[in-house]
């Protein structure tokens, strides 16, 4: 116990050396970058304050796994030039027994990494995009969705103009009927059409329908007063252009995505995200395993530098793996789960392997 809490409070405190550092060199380098930015927008010294108040929880979440990565390389090589990983070995710990309390405290910063993403960065995102647009550029700020004007029901398609979500009412509406996938069977058109409350449907008022035969012919034109529609959802929520994901949490986007597909909406990069909200948090442990077989291969410590460079390395591999896997699922071809957790599978698969390994010294 007494040497779990010494492996936690140095490794503890060098992560929060370079967490700072990392803070701290973006924040010199990103107001080097938009110096011009805030100039040209005339913006005060308490806005730029405010900016990268807004700006850092997403940058240090971002940052932390190779925090996380490079205090556990420092941390087992400071105990290895002072002998330490020796004695401790040579006394009869194994790897897992020495690197448990490293292994425990990455579960537990990956616990911590999906909480703020999920609580403190859609926050900070959404002050952002308040401070950048209303406080620097001096715009009006605009709501972040907009409403689908299209919802998808039972082999039919109701497409509207405009939605008053207070009133439940479209207007404009077009109502397709389908007798298959490439036929039009009914088309009917109204100046509005209601949302029923009591058959949980759509209902276009003053309706005019247009029938159509098997070959496409008009077959017969009509107006009735109510025509009932097998539409039973509202229009989907959707996000405007140029918003992220980052400024939604775990539960919101998930229900964005679920009211979309409920509706006919396709939101195939949202669900990649979704997943990722899941797997990225735990790229910390993962980088944990990363650097334990590196750093405890070697004493030496011109087999540090060269671990350092490996780790890095792998790191790099990571990210643009993540980033392939992506796009590779926003294009469909890969499954949006299988895209955000294989990466990870796969390296945790592999430092594992090399761990028991190591731990057999072969």
């Amino acid at each position: 116990m007494i040497l779990a809490r010494y492996f936690v409070r140095e490794y503890l405190k060098l992560n929060f050396i370079l967490v700072f550092l990392f803070a701290l060199f973006f924040v010199v380098a990103d107001f080097l970058d938009n110096a011009r930015y805030f100039i040209k927008y005339s913006a005060t010294w308490p806005t730029i304050a405010q900016y990268y108040v807004a700006v850092l929880p997403k940058m240090l979440l971002d940052s932390f796994p190779f925090t996380v990565l490079f205090a556990a390389i420092l941390t087992l090589w400071i105990f290895s030039r002072n002998g330490e990983v020796a004695a401790m070995r040579a006394a009869g710990c194994s790897v897992f027994r020495l690197t448990s309390p490293l292994i425990i405290v990455g579960f537990l910063l990956s616990i911590c990494s999906f909480l703020v993403g999920e609580f403190v960065v859609p926050k900070s995102q959404m002050m952002l995009r308040y401070v950048e647009t209303v406080k620097i550029k001096h715009k009006e700020y605009d709501p972040m969705f907009l409403e689908s004007k299209w919802v998808r029901g039972s082999g039919s398609i109701l497409h509207f103009e405009r939605f008053d979500p207070i009133s439940r009412v479209v207007y404009n509406p077009q109502y397709y009927v389908f007798a298959n996938v490439s036929q039009v069977r009914t088309f009917a058109y109204a100046n509005r059409a209601v949302f029923n409350d009591k058959t949980w449907n759509w209902k276009l008022e003053d309706a005019v329908v247009t029938t159509f035969d098997a070959a496409g012919v008009v077959e017969k034109i009509s107006v009735t007063s109510v025509l009932e529609t097998t539409v039973t959802s509202e229009p989907p929520r959707i996000l405007r252009e140029g918003i992220t994901s980052d400024q939604l949490s775990f539960r919101e986007l998930r229900d964005l995505i679920r009211l979309s597909k409920r509706s006919g909406g396709n939101l195939a990069d949202r669900e990649v995200d979704l997943q990722q909200k899941l797997s990225l948090p735990f790229a910390n442990l993962l980088f944990i395993f990363l650097a334990l077989p590196f750093a405890l291969r070697r004493e030496r410590q011109a087999d540090t530098y060269v671990s350092i460079i490996l780790c890095l390395v792998a790191a790099i591999v990571y990210w643009v793996g993540n980033a392939s896997m992506k796009t590779m699922a926003q294009n469909g071809l890969l499954n949006p789960i299988v895209a955000a957790w294989l990466v990870n599978v796969v390296f945790l698969v592999g430092a594992v392997f090399i761990l028991r390994k190591l731990d057999r010294g072969t």
